[in-house]
């Protein structure tokens, strides 16, 4: 299983290019429907821009420092996402302005032409403006209960990472690293569940991002014996992620099961923490 932080220090410069531009320099787009879509362009809140950086400076401290580095800002972060409000979409109206809540370029670019399509049947021949800006509480929301998961404190990450997901209820990235919590309980049924719940949901977001979920699957039903069908998630998710480490690792692992390997106990890697070695660990 590999958490959030495997992946935050490769988005980190991406997410920083995509957000850190003064409101002057916004890159803008047009849909050919008359509606103006602004990349970066969105209007934080006081309160929103105030716990924003607080969250970078955490994120920044994490990349100097590791986890060491992260566990000061940690009270602050707990702080922010109390004061979240109780409605935080990932798409919202607001008059003829719309604000998409994105962290990924592709992820914004998606989400504001379904928020311009929506404008344009509500308002025909309108011309709606469409602002991406920071996702500030599921952020941190996430930071939070990740670190949970990686101290291995599993039910507290599910804690952190439910009052994310009770601002935004199919946030993928969310949804993803509750999977890897109930994989470290062992709760292997109620991750599948899970994982199938997302699959089925018909979000855009997770549908783009599905290979993640596949590979949840298949890790569920790898500890649940049922290799066949673990095996083809795995397959499943290297269509759209075709040269996915963990899937090509955990398929030969499947395969060297199925040829009457031993099986070995799954961990989840924290890669800033001191490891102990390990022969061929399953992430």
């Amino acid at each position: 299983m590999i958490g959030f932080f495997t992946r935050w220090a490769a988005a980190a410069a991406v997410v920083a290019v995509l957000f850190a531009v003064p409101s002057a320099a916004m890159a803008q787009a047009q849909d050919g429907s008359g509606a103006q879509i602004n990349i970066g362009g969105g209007r934080l809140t006081a309160a929103e821009a105030e716990d924003l950086a607080l969250y970078d400076e955490a994120m920044g401290d994490f990349q100097a420092r590791g986890f060491s580095g992260l566990e000061a800002n940690l009270p602050k972060l707990r702080r922010a996402l109390e004061r979240a409000p109780e409605h935080y979409p990932v798409v919202e109206q607001s008059g003829d302005r719309w604000i998409v809540r994105a962290e990924d370029t592709a992820d914004a670019l998606m989400l504001s032409i379904m928020a311009t399509a929506a404008a344009n049947k509500a308002s025909p021949g309108g011309q709606p403006r469409v602002d991406t800006q920071r996702n500030v509480y599921p952020l941190i929301a996430l930071v939070l209960g990740s670190m949970e998961v990686e101290r291995r404190n599993y039910q507290g990450g599910i804690d952190y990472l439910d009052r994310g997901l009770a601002l935004q209820p199919m946030n993928w990235m969310l949804l993803s690293e509750k999977l890897s919590a109930l994989h470290g309980l062992g709760r292997w049924e109620d991750a599948l569940k899970a994982a199938d719940d997302a699959l089925a949901s018909g979000d855009l977001l997770i549908s783009t991002h599905a290979d993640h979920f596949h590979r949840k699957r298949g890790f569920a039903l790898i500890e649940l014996g049922r290799l066949d069908e673990a095996l083809a998630a795995y397959e499943e998710s290297l269509k759209s992620d075709p040269d996915n480490p963990v899937a090509r690792q955990e398929i030969d692992y499947i395969r060297g099961l199925q040829a009457g390997a031993p099986a070995t106990e799954p961990e989840i890697f924290a890669p800033y923490a001191p490891q102990p070695e390990q022969t061929s660990p399953r992430t």
